[in-house]
């Protein structure tokens, strides 16, 4: 069954069928930060091309099992790979947070997300996208998402369009903000 027929019962759901939506075989996608290599696999069965980053050498490892023909990059996404900024690039993914099952201390921050968005945003091509799922059930995930959704919102309408979804009755639940570029 594809993904666009099953029910939306959480972030992750969402994000799938939306970048389902964008997607076209042709296309490379990021996943700058690729923890357990999950959203790696889904992106690497609907791309041509796919970068993986993450700066835990654990998460690399579990992603390069996952999708071998991916290009891994052992680094911060504050350093995304500027040879992937083409115009077949058509989705840069962020995950934020920690390496599920991993150190919870070791999170994403606060500086280096900012700057790795701000880059994505610069160079991606007309008509790509960011995907970033904030988690603010943790103080990091929470300092990230109050800083950068006033960032998102504040772009300029002429050259981009934002939406965010949230759970609003669900206490903490991760957040999910989709930026396309338009101009």
């Amino acid at each position: 069954m594809n993904t666009a027929q099953l029910p939306i019962l959480g972030h992750l759901q969402l994000a799938h069928h939306l970048w389902d939506l964008l997607l076209q075989p042709t296309d490379w996608a990021i996943d700058a930060t690729c923890g357990n290599g999950h959203d790696a696999l889904f992106l690497s069965k609907r791309t041509s091309k796919l970068f993986c980053m993450d700066i835990q050498p654990a998460a690399i490892e579990t992603t390069r099992l996952k999708v071998p023909s991916a290009e891994m990059y052992l680094g911060c996404h504050s350093q995304l790979p500027e040879e992937a900024f083409k115009p077949n690039l058509k989705l840069i993914t962020y995950n934020l947070g920690y390496l599920p099952g991993g150190d919870k201390t070791l999170t994403t921050k606060l500086d280096t997300t900012l700057e790795s968005l701000k880059k994505a945003l610069d160079l991606m091509p007309v008509g790509a996208a960011v995907s970033i799922t904030f988690y603010p059930g943790h103080n990091e995930g929470l300092n990230e998402m109050e800083k950068i959704t006033p960032f998102i919102k504040d772009l300029n309408s002429k050259s981009f369009t934002v939406s965010t979804h949230e759970w609003i009755n669900r206490n903490k639940a991760p957040v999910l903000s989709l930026i396309l570029k338009t101009n």
